[in-house]
């Protein structure tokens, strides 16, 4: 860009473009060409070019209209952004030099809140923004996450972040058969959504995601209350549905109801959100200019890649079918790992992520 060189160390803007006085047409410039001299250009210099448009906004270079003279002549098209001149208007000048000018006032603003829109949607919240702190909760959660954290079979194990513990959780299994009474017809009626979702099951459990409990029988709920008040230990039963993709429709997500409420409640209002711990946009960019070299990776079943201690993964039981014999009555499982649908996974799995690269900085 002229005899200024940008380098990754240096900014991403430049006050201004090196851009001479003498490359910029005027209206007088085109006075003599008969077929040039009903066009205005607009009078500008150095300091009132702030955009340069790429050739990756073709559309921005469609020609609605053109002015074409003699051969060695100059002329002139109009795009949508106003008239470009390009060629020699004057015998100083050398028979190759162009000129393109286009000069948009927004009468409207309709460009200028598109723009803005952009960075709203894509940079929102970061931008402009003074850096706020985290709220009590956030601060509580967090504490939370570092004072449990432990490596577990080459796993982070990172408690649930309750509000209160132990958590008011009555027994809801009741729930529990009913919303699995409604999935039983479903994948009665669908036999290959049934096939995917036994296998997304089974999938969960030699993974050891999940794993069968002993069951408690459904008629003793003072029984229940009172096991769990002894080991202090939460008990909650979790509805579940599938989710498909309408682009990924051969795979099936079996997504737990964390916000099914019973007794006036629910897990997720059990549990803190957490802070948000993901990595900004904009930090996210300032890094690439970092280095030679960028790596990007993803973390197959993210949330799954995070344990929960066993003392609280009674509260994350489930009701499902021996391999899938939908004829059998339900077993009781429960999840071992951070759920898609609570509340505090994705603050728990971002927390997890930069411990893991710190704890094995320098291998």
């Amino acid at each position: 860009m002229g005899q200024e060189t940008l380098t990754l160390d240096n900014a991403w803007t430049v006050d201004s473009l090196p851009v001479a006085d003498e490359c910029f047409p005027n209206s007088a410039d085109v006075k003599e060409w008969s077929h040039l001299n009903d066009i205005t250009l607009p009078s500008m210099d150095q300091g009132e070019v702030e955009l340069l448009v790429g050739a990756d906004t073709p559309e921005a270079f469609w020609n609605l209209e053109q002015r074409v003279g003699k051969p060695k002549e100059p002329y002139a098209v109009r795009t949508p952004l106003g008239w470009t001149l390009m060629g020699s208007v004057s015998e100083k000048q050398q028979s190759t030099t162009s000129f393109h000018a286009n000069f948009t006032r927004l009468e409207d603003d309709s460009l200028e809140q598109q723009l803005k829109q952009f960075w709203r949607v894509n940079f929102g919240g970061y931008l402009n923004q003074d850096n706020v702190g985290d709220s009590v909760e956030d601060l509580r959660a967090l504490k939370v996450m570092k004072e449990s954290a432990v490596l577990v079979d080459g796993h982070y194990q990172v408690a649930l972040p309750w509000r209160s513990f132990p958590p008011v959780l009555p027994n809801n299994r009741r729930l529990a058969e009913a919303r699995l009474g409604y999935l039983k017809k479903r994948l009665e009626k669908n036999e290959a959504l049934r096939e995917k979702y036994v296998e997304t099951v089974s999938d969960y459990i030699a993974k050891g995601y999940a794993k069968e409990v002993e069951c408690i029988p459904s008629d003793v709920s003072a029984e229940s209350a009172t096991q769990k008040e002894a080991s202090n230990e939460p008990v909650w039963y979790l509805p579940h549905h599938a989710v498909v993709h309408p682009r990924k429709k051969d795979k099936v997500r079996v997504v737990f109801d964390c916000a099914a409420r019973y007794g006036g409640t629910s897990l997720n209002e059990q549990l803190l959100q957490g802070p948000d711990l993901t990595n900004n946009l904009v930090g996210v960019l300032t890094r690439f200019r970092q280095e030679h070299v960028a790596i990007v990776a993803a973390v197959q079943s993210m949330f799954h890649q995070v344990k929960v201690p066993p003392r609280e993964r009674n509260a994350m039981r489930f009701l499902w079918w021996k391999d899938g014999d939908l004829a059998q009555g339900p077993a009781e499982y429960c999840m071992t790992v951070h759920l898609f649908g609570a509340t505090s996974s994705p603050s728990c799995a971002s927390f997890a992520l930069p411990k893991t690269a710190e704890d094995n900085r320098g291998h």
